[in-house]
């Protein structure tokens, strides 16, 4: 392939991106339509994490790895710790020099220093390598296996040391300081109740007898005394009036009170007639304040009328009057309903099983059920996603700390705190916990997988009884193939579905990212992150690719190349499954989610251009092909 033309050159460069911007564009389209479910994309997630992607190890790193490129596997190792700090540094300066959002309700410093440091490392350039028409099939599945070391290292610095607990910061950020604020409000308003439940106290003392007065004088009915009380609010125009400490104008007030009692005395004793007749004939239909507050939630209009329809409290709270408020001192208990997950059902199918997820049919009249079912249908792809991802949800809280760290996405500052329960020393110095959490994150299966290959690939007679490596002569089976041979075509064959899957749920990710705003001058942050990550950053790789192959500490051309192109790449989109373990349903306006969404919907949109001139050149002045 050596002098081989530009155009051919360009051609090559320019078919593999095509090939993966349409896989990524139907992962897209079936998240658009509903055909690639949130449920269905966090099982074949899953699929890929344990099977899949463990078997695509073994058989590259068994076949296409040996102990002569150790060397190369170091300088591999070398590249990747250079530049996940100088990611670091520069994702460090813009978030001090740039308008990245830093305010106690808004924050995104933890996520977009995370953002800025990985890169989507292995499904992107396997990809690109496997449709490269310039590179043998020899030269494609060893590129494969020096991604797969990029693959290890990212692993490691994400999660065995803990990076992902840069996003759940800014929340625990964001919330401790909204639980402030909610504080100062909830301690004003007990303060406000408390002041007025002393008024009242101090005018029933006073003029109690005055009160029974009215209550004699309005017509007798069921549940008079809560109607009478209810005509006692705070907030009519009589009630107002009265001044605790001006007996002579509260006989005024007592008087107007006492006339409105009488004026609507029959319309209430009608509303109630209605709800027993309603009662009698249907005992399990909602009560006279349901129906009220379904009004009050019918008559909201806008983004809070969607709010309170989808909060599944504000239908099911037991609702008081203003007169009960007033002279209850303890508020009644609410009953909470559970916000389902999206592992139930399908974004499409989610219009007949909502108001049974909710709450039984019993319990509700088919005007409430017909209206949470059309709330929820209009609910976003990102509400699905933090729905099924949150780990604010019950259905998803109750998770052992070993499936968190098979799973990846539902890892948390909590598991490394659980670690360092198995052993006292941990609890006494915090280098021991990490060190704890890093050896205990080796249990995924990709991790064990690239442990026993390594080994396999690195001890000649070990491998010998997988691959004909020509180095060490063993026995081989009645087929003249090595007796474990059958183990590799296993693995080949189980990770095939890899690649192609990982390029679908890219986009079924991308395709649920919703921009519902953008900060103040956020667009200079983009601009920035943009650039370095991939104008600047690519070069830098060039430019260390070139030193390593000058000292001849890097000299096989598959690893340059896949060097270059890792150096090259955009943001991992598995930080928007770890945002979205960290959100509560229902923050569709979370700041950390938009800015994530922007930086990966401006990244992804650019790389079919970057993407493809970095490997054109680094064929033609790095490799030279």
């Amino acid at each position: 392939m050596a002098g081989a033309a530009l155009s051919e050159v360009i051609y090559s460069s320019v078919k593999p991106i095509i090939r993966m911007y349409l896989i990524i564009g139907s992962g897209i389209v079936m998240a658009r339509v509903g055909l690639l479910g949130v449920a269905t994309a966090r099982a074949l997630s899953d699929l890929v994490l344990m099977v899949f992607m463990p078997s695509l190890i073994f058989d590259k790193i068994v076949n296409y790895i040996s102990i002569d490129d150790i060397k190369t596997i170091a300088v591999i190792v070398l590249s990747a710790i250079l530049m996940y700090c100088i990611n670091a540094v520069v994702a460090g300066l813009i978030v001090i020099f740039t308008p990245v959002p830093k305010k106690k309700d808004q924050r995104w410093v933890g996520g977009a220093l995370l953002a800025g440091i990985m890169q989507n490392v292995s499904d992107l350039p396997i990809a690109y390598l496997q449709a490269m028409s310039m590179l043998t099939s020899e030269e494609s599945e060893k590129g494969t296996a020096y991604v797969i070391i990029w693959l290890a290292m990212y692993i490691m610095a994400q999660f065995n040391c803990g990076l992902f607990q840069l996003v759940e910061m800014d929340f625990r950020y964001i919330r401790k300081h909204s639980d402030d604020k909610d504080e100062d409000i909830e301690s004003q308003g007990t303060e406000d109740l408390s002041k007025t439940h002393s008024s009242s106290e101090k005018y029933a003392a006073e003029s109690g007898d005055s009160i029974q007065k009215v209550d004699t004088n309005t017509p007798k009915q069921g549940n008079s005394s809560s109607s009478n009380l209810k005509s006692f609010s705070p907030n009519s125009e009589a009630a107002l009036k009265l001044k605790v400490d001006e007996p002579a104008e509260n006989e005024k007030a007592r008087e107007e009170l006492e006339a409105q009692s009488h004026t609507t005395g029959a319309q209430r004793q009608a509303e109630e007639a209605s709800s027993l007749s309603d009662s009698i004939l249907n005992p399990m239909s909602p009560t006279s304040t349901l129906s009220e507050n379904a009004s009050l939630e019918s008559d909201a209009t806008g983004p809070d009328r969607r709010r309170s329809i989808l909060n599944p409290r504000a239908i099911l709270k037991k609702t008081t009057t203003e007169a009960e408020q007033l002279l209850s001192p303890a508020v009644s208990h609410r009953a909470i309903a559970r916000i389902p997950s999206a592992r139930s059902f399908t974004y499409m199918d989610r219009k007949n099983t909502i108001d049974e997820e909710l709450n039984p049919v019993s319990m509700y009249d088919e005007d409430i059920r017909s209206t949470h079912s059309r709330a929820t249908q209009a609910t976003s792809l990102a509400e699905d996603l933090v729905r099924e991802y949150s780990r604010a949800e019950p259905h998803n809280q109750n998770t052992s700390t070993l499936a968190n760290i098979v799973t990846e996405t539902q890892l948390s500052h909590r598991d490394v705190d659980n670690v360092a329960k198995k052993l006292s020393l941990a609890e006494r110095y915090k280098i021991v916990k990490y060190v704890l959490f890093f050896v205990e994150n080796f249990k995924k299966p990709a991790s064990i997988s690239l442990i026993v290959s390594l080994i396999i690939a690195l001890i000649p007679w070990l491998k010998a009884l997988f691959v004909n490596s020509g180095s060490v002569y063993i026995s081989n089976a009645p087929d003249h193939q090595p007796a474990l041979s059958f183990l590799l075509m296993y693995a080949e064959y189980l990770g095939m579905p890899c690649v192609p899957l990982g390029l679908l749920l890219i986009g079924s990710i991308l395709g649920r990212l919703e921009v519902s705003e953008m900060p103040k001058g956020f667009w200079k942050s983009i601009v920035c992150h943009v650039l370095y990550r991939l104008c600047i950053l690519p070069i830098i790789g060039i430019l260390w690719v070139n030193k390593m192959g000058a000292i001849h500490w890097l000299d096989d051309s598959m690893s340059k190349l896949v060097t270059c192109m890792e150096f090259a790449l955009p943001s991992a989109t598995v930080q928007i499954y770890i945002t979205a373990s960290c959100m509560r349903p229902g923050e569709n306006k979370s700041a950390p989610m938009n800015c994530l969404a922007l930086y990966m919907i401006v990244q992804y949109a650019l790389l079919c251009i970057t993407l493809p001139i970095v490997v054109c050149y680094t064929i033609k002045d790095v490799v030279h092909m």
